[in-house]
């Protein structure tokens, strides 16, 4: 028996083996209401997840958050907002997202004072951390979103729709690189349910690996032209053609200034505007461009780090004493990307922005 299905006998004997939808429409009903405003991460998830709540539930993107930098409609404050695919560390906001978060329950426990509260997450949802790294989420925030809405609204994706979400998160490596613990999770927000929209993509024998592989190339290639010109992407200004880039490490990037409000640069928002089409072209879905905000948007930047116990002298090894010191100073945000590295945003002196968050 391999330690990884050792590791899923042991959580099935500790946590809960199904998500429970009826946890989520008391806690999270926040997820189901129709007509909320949101910001989103940046890259293909945070994409799709805002299109399939646009579709359904007639969310309006009102912003970006990338880790660093946040831009949101000068019209809207963000803890009125749902943060999609980002999770976020304030009671006072709602998120939700992928990533494992808490490194060490206990310690969340005592020092957290239950910052993540409001922010719906399938690895917290399992009562997953550190121990149970290598069986944290394996998909994407989309995936999960589709798995829970299915509950309450008729979810109808069509059969080019693999190819996003297959390609978002790298779904498509994770499928045999992970198999035991995609099996587990599948099982866990049955997927392998006929009821379940997503389960006509992986339980049917209709797609072969030749037709799968095919259609990937050729969603690569869509994807290839949404990235600007060979000059800008030399330059890292643009970059891939599924990722709205908005920083760098040295700061904001392709956001331009004007009346004290902030707007995507031109082409990087007709970049992105196009994969975002593309997407839409393979889902079967209208995409409703008046209800995402590029311009006319405020910005705050923020300061991230991280803790990383793989051998980086620069950085603090990510132990207990070292997380609740995180917590002590207050966190916007955190997400645990690797088995040893803990990365998070301090939420800083506020000062006159303190009512855009409580």
């Amino acid at each position: 028996m391999s330690n990884i299905t050792k590791l899923i006998k042991k959580s099935h004997l500790e946590k809960p083996q199904k998500i429970d939808i009826k946890k989520i429409n008391e806690k999270y009903s926040w997820i189901f209401e129709k007509d909320r405003n949101c910001i989103i991460s940046p890259d293909s998830d945070g994409i799709m997840c805002a299109l399939l709540m646009s579709k359904y539930l007639n969310w309006k993107v009102k912003g970006f958050y990338d880790g660093k930098v946040l831009l949101f409609d000068k019209d809207v404050v963000p803890k009125d907002c749902v943060f999609l695919d980002m999770e976020i560390a304030l009671k006072s906001i709602k998120s939700v997202g992928q990533h494992l978060i808490i490194p060490y329950q206990d310690v969340y426990d005592k020092f957290g004072n239950g910052v993540f509260d409001n922010c719906l997450s399938p690895n917290q949802m399992r009562g997953y951390d550190k121990q149970f790294f290598r069986l944290k989420f394996p998909m994407a925030t989309v995936h999960f979103l589709i798995s829970i809405l299915y509950h309450h609204f008729e979810i109808k994706l069509s059969e080019r729709a693999i190819y996003p979400l297959l390609f978002t998160d790298g779904l498509f490596n994770v499928l045999f690189k992970y198999p035991e613990n995609v099996n587990d999770w599948f099982n866990c927000l049955s997927i392998n349910s006929m009821d379940n929209p997503l389960n006509k993509f992986f339980y049917k024998d209709k797609n072969t690996f030749n037709h799968i592989m095919q259609g990937m190339q050729e969603f690569f290639d869509k994807r290839d032209e949404c990235g600007g010109s060979e000059e800008k992407k030399n330059k890292k200004k643009i970059g891939r053609g599924d990722y709205l880039n908005i920083s760098n490490k040295n700061g904001p990037i392709n956001i331009h200034e004007s009346d004290n409000f902030y707007s995507i640069d031109q082409d990087n928002k007709e970049n992105i505007l196009k994969f975002i089409n593309y997407v839409c072209e393979y889902f079967e879905w209208n995409f409703q461009k008046d209800d995402w905000t590029f311009d006319n948007l405020k910005m705050l930047k923020f300061e991230k780090d991280s803790l990383n116990s793989s051998g980086d002298s620069n950085k603090k090894n990510l132990t207990k004493k070292n997380v609740k010191e995180i917590y002590m100073k207050k966190i916007f945000s955190s997400a645990q990307t690797g088995g040893s590295t803990l990365e998070f945003t301090y939420l800083g002196d506020l000062r006159e922005n303190s009512s855009l968050f409580y």
